[in-house]
């Protein structure tokens, strides 16, 4: 697959460009998503989920489509998952019209639609929507449980240490990084492949670990109250910037190539800037106060400019405006709410309840909880695939992993 991190309007544009190459683009390049929706090729359910992001420019190219003479646009196989995303959106959004009325502030309750096994104790997931496969570390056995998403069938496993604890996915150059925090390593997986290519030294008992692809930045905190910077192109540590906190979560914001950190022992969120040596700021917290007791979980929707920050001890969500630095809004989900992920795309958010063996549902437009999800025991980490939607589900004491439709 071609690299998307170098494309350009002419590949952008270029009807003979493999429809993946061009679902890629679309994910990972918003600068180029208006000449993917010209693009005669892209296959229809690529040009409705582009149509889902309200950006002008790329809506007046979707409703301007014309195909080229002799060129059919559905020819190529298509990524399979968009057209049910496509219909998620209308469904999803006929629920959420509905449990709004209502005032039901849990929403609709339901359960999970597939449960994996994998190893014992599983920590963490991620996905990588371009090869279409998940990653779950199984922290006390040192693997990695590879999961087709295609088929939810796990299709290998790989070793990776003593102690596997949190994974990232680069998926514009097709690598996994996994911090391994009793070996003091971050493996190096090729996701096309799923073979481990390399390793780098790490410091102790790393917390978190995030990945930006357009940067070339992957950031591992360490015990030592510092996050180390690695170059992805290179695979070697470049530096490391001081933080008030050890043990918070790692996110980017994929749009403004900014990291964010929350410090759990004082309830706060640290700003890292591109290319930065230093936390730039640690966010104003406005009337809301502290952003709640026991912050842990932490993701961002890059192209909602929005932070979502779970609290723990509070059983809330914290919202953060991440143009002005500062929380708008604070919402009622489960019992110890920990991970939690974003689907820009289908304006969902998923938070993961420790404490219940639940998923809040939470639409990122009304900020209202649309549906509860019962899924397995001691949920503790949730990751979305961004091309066909579904979200992963790491249930520890099961050692399964639920599959989460977001209809």
């Amino acid at each position: 697959m071609a690299d998307v991190a170098s494309a350009d309007e002419r590949v952008a544009s270029d009807p003979a460009t493999d429809p993946e190459v061009l679902a890629a683009i679309a994910q990972h390049r918003p600068d180029l998503r208006v000449f993917v929706a010209r693009n005669p090729s892209a296959y229809p359910e690529l040009v409705t989920w582009l149509a889902t992001f309200g950006d002008a420019a790329v809506g007046a190219a979707v409703a301007a489509r014309t195909p080229a003479p002799g060129v059919a646009p559905s020819v190529r196989a298509a990524p399979r998952g968009w057209a049910l995303g496509a219909v998620v959106l209308v469904v999803a959004a006929g629920f959420v019209a509905h449990w709004m009325m209502t005032g039901n502030m849990r929403g609709r309750v339901s359960a999970a639609t597939t449960t994996i096994s994998v190893g014992r104790n599983p920590s963490a997931v991620a996905v990588d929507g371009v090869t279409h496969t998940a990653y779950v570390l199984n922290g006390t056995a040192g693997t990695v449980s590879v999961i087709g998403t295609r088929s939810n069938v796990v299709t290998g496993e790989l070793a990776v240490g003593e102690s596997p604890e949190h994974v990232a996915i680069d998926t514009v150059a097709h690598t996994a990084y996994v911090d391994d925090t009793s070996g003091q390593k971050v493996w190096v997986v090729n996701t096309r492949t799923n073979k481990v290519t390399r390793t780098i030294r790490a410091g102790c008992c790393s917390q978190s670990v995030a990945v930006d692809s357009q940067a070339h930045a992957a950031y591992v905190t360490e015990s030592d109250r510092t996050v180390s910077v690695i170059d992805t192109t290179s695979s070697k540590m470049t530096g490391s910037i001081s933080v008030p906190d050890h043990s918070g979560s790692l996110a980017v914001d994929l749009v403004a190539h900014t990291a964010y950190l929350t410090n759990s022992q004082d309830d706060t969120v640290s700003v890292i800037g591109r290319r930065s040596t230093r936390v730039s700021r640690t966010i104003s917290l406005g009337s809301h106060g502290q952003v709640g007791a026991g912050s842990k979980g932490l993701a961002v929707d890059g192209a909602a400019h929005t932070a979502y920050v779970t609290n723990r001890d509070d059983n809330t969500v914290s919202v953060i405006d991440t143009r002005s630095n500062t929380v708008t809004q604070e919402i009622s989900v489960g019992a110890l709410p920990g991970s939690v992920a974003v689907d820009g795309a289908a304006h969902i958010v998923y938070v993961v309840n420790f404490g219940d063996g639940t998923v809040s549902v939470i639409d990122t437009r009304s900020h209202h909880v649309t549906r509860t999800i019962a899924v397995g025991r001691a949920p503790c980490s949730v990751a979305v695939d961004p091309v066909a939607h579904p979200a992963y589900v790491v249930n520890r004491d099961d050692g399964t992993v639920s599959v989460v439709s977001p209809e």
